[in-house]
């Protein structure tokens, strides 16, 4: 529907037309444009279609302009986007299917399963009738429990004579849906389609992949078979499913009336109803004057106006009168159209219907339209020969006429009188323009035209007076005395000097007889001679003479007379006196005064002036806006109607959405939650409020590739890793590696070298070049072979051995295998086996130094040397006496007397039958041992022998046989004396010897052999550090803070554990810098310059000590966050309750204390009586038994309280007080207070109670048998009633803002006008402040709702402006002057109510000057103290310029402080400048701001 643009508004209605009650219908969309050519279109064919777009984007079937072709049903060419059912002018869907969550239970049944596999729990786990299920936001066919090894079948029948159809379906496949796995379809006899999910390029955020299949296959049978297969012996229906989507058919029908064809333009068959003279196809089969009409398949005539066209609104050419639009041919907006033609409108109508009906007027003529005719407005009367309408004198409401004596009603001036046609101020009164009223004259004035005694007109002769000039003067013949004219003696009295009179020549005379004759241009007046005043000549006292008895022309009476606003004149005074603009009274060419000079309130320049969006603008007054704006009717100003996609005004933005997350909340620039700080002006993103996003427009997106995994906690992005190996959207890995904890981690020995792997072999065995995917040699190797053999060159100090690396023993050089490296193999010398060694003698042993031998020794040169022939002989001395060298003795060494050879007191070689016991240095006889004796030994026990070759041993000549008694490491024992022990034990009785690289029973380990020095102590397993418990070594439990390492064997802590290890200082659980630890070493912020303990003592310069953190920040700015203040202490900034902003932690603010208001702390609160209360709102409430709820009081409990009017305890109608509000009889006319004044109709007074009168019901009962009784609260005729409540008006006190209070006027009914009320006279309310005159109150009556012809909830706000202070609490009364009834046709109970007022709160104009001042004194108070401190500053004391700063700042909370102040603080507030200073960092410079609040 094309229509063109209203400049008004208008209703858009559709209805249905079914008879068939289970039909129904709906629209998808609406859109209103207010363009011709869509947006984003290059050049229209016809209005509202686009021929091409501009630039890259796409044309759209209904003729917009699109930026992507991205729905399901849409194939996209170079310019245009194609749904499948517009690919041919007659084509149209056959199935629209799994497109959203809807579910048709008849699919069911025209699908059928072929084949399944057998396996158990493979398909149809919910149920063998549900082959649906939910995927996102789709309900899909298969899917997840149902579909993962079947073949279905579904069979579409088709009626249309078509040529061929497009299919396309989604086909869907589980997230580890497997590669030998497969989805197959066939359409009809085609080739039958595989897809795998190897064809698949990138999964979705679910892992879940999907194919798209897209065919247009030529078909025109009456069905079509379409067949599909989830195939995979390893499908299984949980994550490995099938399932598809997005099914849609299209069929591309023959052209109407074609039963059989091969494209869609050409016909093989056409029905029996077709006519080619009547039935066409495209618009070059049309005639000059046709157009093609798709729809109807024919050529249509153009309308009337047009000779030629192309659509019902794109004519080509128009008849005479006509004028050719983009809507076609239409009349001008001045004119009308009739009988094909265009006729021009009267001259009084911008707009009409016909010559004798206008529907819009000229303002500039100051007319309006009232019922089809072009009037003047009130105020204003035509001219005979002009168009344009007069202004009627002032004392005028309407007039016929200039003059006051035109008038036909009165203006509103108090006091003014109105006879016939005249409008004027009574006798004695003249009428003032600032009070709009008739003040009195002075009183020796009968007229004036001002209150003083020089502004008379007329005198009142009673009085003796006469005007003389403009002033009342005794008559000739009396004096002045005390105000009053008495008669002068006839006797002269020279005291009395107003008893002479002048005379001729100018000579004073006394007044009795008085002159005889006067000069030329005198006259004689009552014996005195006076200047004649008209004669254009100026004698005697005459000022002036200009001949005429006009006002406010500098000169009347012959004196001079100032006009108005003219202070004062003579002769040489210009008229008129030039307008002086903003003085407050309209003089001259001025329309209007104001007193200002603000633009779009009503006056401007002293010229009317409405907004520029107000289309019609009446005296200020705002009567109609342009399109996308309203009136405001409080104001009657123009407001930007937000939501209508039309960008006017100050609105920043337009999306016609109440979304606060798409860059646009309340036609305002709004930046998404997420963004921590906003360009509100420009609608751009500054800052984000958590790390890994980043600003994008007006939100936070996710700063992909930032290492960083973050997840939206709003749910706008997420992000399943970022690294490496992740793909560029952060959604999933790529290929050859596998996400495990938001890490995408390279698959090792997949035969894949990725990014994260430095070699895929799978040579797993220690330094042979590649382990766990990284190159792994020993440290000591050079060259590292990946391919799996190792080390292919090492360091010096090595060898290779079978690829690996081996440090060289004695090769004099030292590697990190070794602990030294002497080049020999000799014990003690420092250095045994390439590690440090020292004598066994030697007790304290440090890198291969002695530094403390064993007793009896002693240090020479790091070497323990034996303390010999100090006459004591050790264990380890043979001998301790000074013989000679050869007598056996020689360093406490001595041979034994068994000895065949000794050297230097050590025997080398025994003699026969004797052993060397080298230990003790002793030869010792050879004995036999249990062994030589079990040969010939009969009995044995215990290892003695009993019997011996049949006979007894003698015990007594074979001591030694007793018993053969030796220590346990004993190898040949003989005779209780061990012969031989056994390896690494020595000695009589057989003790280890550690240190000689033989490990016995008693020995863990010897050094050198096969360990480390390092690892052998005193013949003891070394225990890894930080070992708690230890075996062999192996240590078994760790100290607290450490983790035990079994492979390796050793103890580790580790850093961020909130552990405290021993080898840490500090461990705060987390790996975060400038917290105080780091990698659990104490570390302060970078800011700081002196860091204690973790604790900053001391911060860099341009940083300050926060005291509540003990950290270093910068200054702390809070401007771009609404309503959060900046706090020293902690140096943040904070929200601060009743300053009327909800930020932070508040649920609300409504600036005051006030509780039970809905809010109260800034925390949410109901009323007391609220049982349950959401968001201050109560949903709920509960009064004490026998009481009821109203207007958020107990109404009942005799306690008068909240907006109760009255509180008698009882519910009682109609005694004077009911529902808590004042209530008289319900046959009360006039109620006052709950005590009735006046009587309806047919009722009486009597004891301030209206009773029946019966004698006027007598006189018109015979008047009334059928009529309605609709007085009464019910409904009759003839004798019978029915109930039926009366309306009631009610007054509601809304609130009060200093001078001005709020009421509300309402029904507690629908109600309506019982006729058209007279437009000459209508007023629908009467409303006055009892006792108070009404030049000391102003009443503005606004209309929300009003009272029309029409039933309707009706609302009025009252508001009243009282300029007086008054002692008693003001009574607002209202009076329904017009009839008004119900639905029932009942008059309203009682058409007069009153309301009590609150006292007014007035503060003199005085008062309001002297608290300005005192802010202008305030603010330069602030100037020098902040001049001060900054000059401190200059002098390097920052300590006095922050004090002064914080208390500007103190001072300027104080209006945010939850109390209601009086008029005078809050203009001291609202004048002030309240300044603070911030401090803030650019560029590595630094800078004061200063704020204003």
């Amino acid at each position: 529907m094309f229509v063109d643009i209203p400049p008004y508004p208008f209703l858009f209605s559709s209805s249905s037309n079914f008879t068939d009650d289970s039909a129904g219908w709906g629209l998808v969309s609406l859109t209103v444009s207010s363009g011709y050519c869509p947006q984003n279109c290059k050049e229209c064919e016809v209005s509202f279609q686009c021929k091409t777009c501009i630039g890259s984007l796409l044309r759209y079937r209904d003729g917009r302009c699109i930026q992507n072709c991205h729905k399901p049903y849409q194939k996209a060419n170079d310019t245009h986007c194609t749904d499948y059912d517009d690919e041919t002018p007659y084509s149209k869907f056959l199935i629209q299917e799994y497109i959203d969550y809807a579910n048709d239970l008849t699919q069911r049944n025209q699908y059928t399963l072929l084949s399944a596999s057998s396996q158990p729990n493979v398909n149809f786990l919910k149920g063998v009738d549900i082959l649906y299920s939910y995927w996102k936001t789709y309900r899909v066919f298969g899917g997840p429990y149902v579909w993962a090894q079947a073949k279905f079948q579904r069979v579409h029948e088709i009626q249309d004579p078509h040529h061929s159809i497009t299919i396309g379906f989604d086909i869907l496949f589980g997230p580890t849906f497997p590669q030998s796995g497969s989805f197959i379809f066939t359409i009809e006899s085609y080739p039958t389609e595989s897809i795998d999910i190897g064809m698949v390029p990138n999964p979705n955020d679910d892992g879940t992949k999907t194919f798209r299949v897209y065919y247009k296959i030529i078909h025109n049978t009456n069905s079509l078979n379409m067949q599909w297969e989830c195939f995979g012996i390893e499908n299984e229906p949980v994550t490995s499913y099938c399932a598809f989507l997005n099914y849609y058919i299209a069929v591309h029908q023959c052209q109407p009336f074609c039963l059989q064809c091969t494209d869609q333009h050409t016909c093989t068959q056409w029905n029996s109803t077709y006519n080619v003279n009547v039935i066409k196809f495209s618009q070059s089969e049309c005639l000059g004057n046709q157009y093609y009409s798709r729809n109807e398949v024919k050529c249509l005539t153009c309308p009337s106006s047009c000779t030629s066209c192309t659509s019902p609104i794109d004519c080509q050419g128009c008849l005479d009168t006509y004028t050719l639009t983009k809507l076609g041919c239409v009349c001008k907006k001045n004119q009308y159209e009739d009988l094909n033609q265009c006729h021009d409108c009267p001259t009084l109508c911008t707009q009409c219907l016909n010559t004798n009906y206008c529907i819009e007027c000229f303002l500039t003529d100051f007319r309006e339209q009232v019922n089809g005719q072009c009037v003047c407005m009130q105020g204003y009367y035509p001219q005979i020969s002009n168009s344009i309408c007069l202004q009627c004198h002032i004392f005028c409401k309407t007039c016929n006429g200039p003059s006051y004596t035109d008038c036909l009603i009165c203006n509103d001036i108090s006091d003014i009188e109105h006879n016939g046609n005249t409008c004027k101020c009574p006798d004695k009164k003249f009428y003032e323009e600032f009070s709009n009223s008739c003040i009195n004259c002075h009183s020796t004035c009968l007229t004036c035209f001002t209150n003083n005694m020089n502004g008379c007109l007329t005198c009142d002769e009673t009085q003796n007076r006469v005007l003389k000039g403009l002033k009342c003067e005794c008559s000739a013949g009396y004096y002045e005395n005390a105000n009053v004219c008495q008669n002068c003696p006839v006797s002269e009295d020279t005291s009395l000097t107003q008893c002479y009179v002048s005379c001729a020549s100018n000579i004073l005379i006394w007044h009795f007889p008085g002159c005889a004759s006067c000069d030329t241009g005198f006259q004689l007046v009552n014996t005195e001679c006076q200047p004649i005043c008209g004669d254009l000549q100026i004698l005697g006292n005459e000022e002036c003479d200009d001949d005429n008895r006009v006002l406010n022309d500098k000169c009347f009476n012959c004196r001079f007379q100032c006009p108005a606003h003219c202070l004062t004149c003579n002769i040489d005074t210009i008229l008129p006196c030039s307008d002086v603009c903003g003085d407050g009274l309209v003089t001259g060419l001025e329309e209007c005064e104001d007193g200002n000079d603000i633009q779009f309130d009503g006056c401007y320049h002293c010229k009317f002036q409405c907004q520029a969006s107000c289309t019609r603008c009446l005296m200020g007054i705002c009567q109609e806006c342009a399109g996308g704006w309203y009136i405001d009717p409080l104001t009657w100003k123009c407001n930007e109607r937000c939501g209508d996609l039309m960008l006017v005004g100050e609105e920043q933005c337009e999306d016609a959405n109440q979304s606060d997350t798409d860059g646009c909340k309340e036609c305002r620039y709004f930046c998404r939650i997420g963004c921590s700080s906003c360009n509100y002006d420009t609608g751009i993103c500054l800052a984000c409020e958590f790390p890994g996003f980043v600003p994008k427009q007006f939100f936070c997106q996710n700063d992909c590739g930032d290492g960083l995994v973050v997840v939206d906690p709003y749910g706008f992005f997420a992000e399943v890793c970022d690294d490496l190996g992740c793909n560029s959207d952060c959604k999933s890995c790529k290929q050859g590696y596998l996400l495990i904890n938001s890490i995408c981690e390279p698959i090792c020995y997949d035969s894949l070298l990725v990014e994260k792997e430095m070699c895929e072999d799978s040579y797993i065995l220690p330094y042979r070049g590649c382990q766990n995917c990284k190159i792994k040699c020993q440290l000591s190797c050079l060259v590292c072979d990946t391919t799996g053999k190792g080390c292919l060159q090492c360091d010096i100090g090595y060898e290779i051995i079978d690829y690996i690396c081996y440090s060289i023993c004695g090769d004099k050089i030292i590697t990190i295998d070794e602990e030294c490296d002497d080049g020999n193999l000799i014990i003690g010398d420092g250095c045994h086996f390439c590690q440090y060694s020292c004598q066994d003698s030697c007790l304290d042993c440090i890198k291969g130094k002695c530094l403390n031998c064993l007793d009896n020794y002693e240090l020479v040169l790091s070497v323990c040397q034996l303390k010999c022939e100090n006459q004591i002989k050790i264990p380890q001395e043979q001998c301790d006496y000074i013989l000679f060298s050869n007598d056996g003795c020689y360093q406490c060494f001595q041979c034994s007397e068994n000895c065949e050879i000794c050297q230097n007191g050590i025997c080398t070689i025994c003699q026969t039958n004797f052993e060397l016991d080298n230990i003790y240095n002793n030869c010792i006889p050879i004995k036999k041992t249990k062994f030589d004796l079990e040969i010939n030994c009969v009995q044995m026990k215990d290892n003695q022998c009993l019997t011996q070759n049949q006979e007894f041993i003698d015990f007594i000549t074979n001591p030694d046989l007793e018993f053969d008694i030796c220590p346990q490491n004993c190898k040949i024992c003989k005779f209780n004396n061990c012969i031989e022990c056994k390896q690494g034990y020595y000695g009589q009785k057989c003790i280890s010897k550690c240190g000689d690289n033989i490990i016995t029973s008693q020995e863990e380990c010897d050094e050198g052999k096969g360990r480390l020095i390092n690892q052998c102590s005193n013949c003891k397993l070394v225990c890894p550090d930080f070992c708690k418990l230890c075996v062999f070594g192996i240590c078994q439990e760790c100290q607290s803070g450490f983790y035990l390492d079994i492979v390796s064997n050793t103890c580790y802590s580790i850093c961020g554990d909130n552990i405290l290890a021993s080898n840490e200082v500090c461990d705060d659980g987390n790996d975060i810098e400038y917290d105080g630890c780091f990698q659990c070493q104490y570390q302060c912020e970078i800011e700081c310059a002196d860091c204690q303990f973790a604790q900053c003592v001391q911060c860099l310069e341009s940083f300050f000590l926060v005291q509540s953190k003990l950290k270093c920040e910068s200054l702390q700015s809070c401007e771009a966050q609404d309503g959060f203040y900046y706090e020293s202490f902690s140096n943040s900034c904070v929200n601060l309750c009743g300053d009327g902003i909800v930020a932070g932690n508040e649920e609300c603010d409504d600036s005051n204390m006030i509780p039970y208001d809905g809010c109260n702390e800034c925390k949410f609160q109901c009323s007391e009586l609220c049982t349950l209360c959401d968001k201050g709102i109560c949903l709920n409430q509960s009064c004490p038994l026998g009481t009821i709820l109203i207007n958020n009081s107990c109404c009942g409990d005799s306690i008068l309280n909240g907006d109760e009017e009255c509180d008698d305890g009882n519910n009682i109608d109609f005694d004077g007080c009911s529902n808590c509000q004042y209530q008289c009889n319900q046959f009360c006319g006039v109620c006052l207070k709950g005590i009735c004044v006046e009587c309806i109709q047919g009722f009486e007074l009597d004891n301030e109670k209206c009773v029946e009168d019966e004698d006027y019901n007598k006189q018109t009962e015979s008047q009334k048998p059928n009529n309605l009784n609709q007085n009464q609260n019910e409904v009759c005729r003839h004798d019978e009633c029915a109930f039926s409540l009366r309306p009631r008006m009610r007054l509601l006190f809304l609130n009060q803002t200093f001078s001005h209070q709020y009421v509300e006027i309402n029904f507690d009914q629908q109600v309506q006008f019982t006729e058209s009320p007279d437009e000459e006279q209508f007023q629908t309310f009467e409303i006055l402040i009892q006792d108070l005159k009404e030049q000391y109150y102003n009443i503005q009556l606004y209309t929300i709702v009003g009272i029309s012809q029409d039933l309707q909830v009706v609302q009025y706000i009252i508001d009243i402006e009282i300029f007086q202070e008054l002692q008693e609490k003001p009574n607002l009364q209202v009076f329904l002057i017009q009839n008004v009834v119900n639905s029932n046709n009942q008059t309203i109970i009682q058409p007069q109510q009153s309301i009590l007022l609150n006292s007014p709160r007035i503060m003199s104009e005085e008062l309001k000057s002297k608290v300005i001042a005192m802010s202008q004194t305030n603010k330069a108070f602030m100037i020098t103290a902040i001049s001060i401190s900054l000059v401190s500053l200059i002098f390097g004391e920052a300590s006095l310029f922050i004090e002064t700063l914080s208390t500007l700042q103190y001072q300027s909370y104080l209006k945010f402080i939850n109390l209601e102040y009086p008029e005078n603080l809050y203009i001291y507030f609202q004048t002030s400048e309240m300044h603070y200073y911030k401090k803030r960092r650019q560029l590595n410079k630094y800078y004061w701001k200063v704020c204003i609040i």
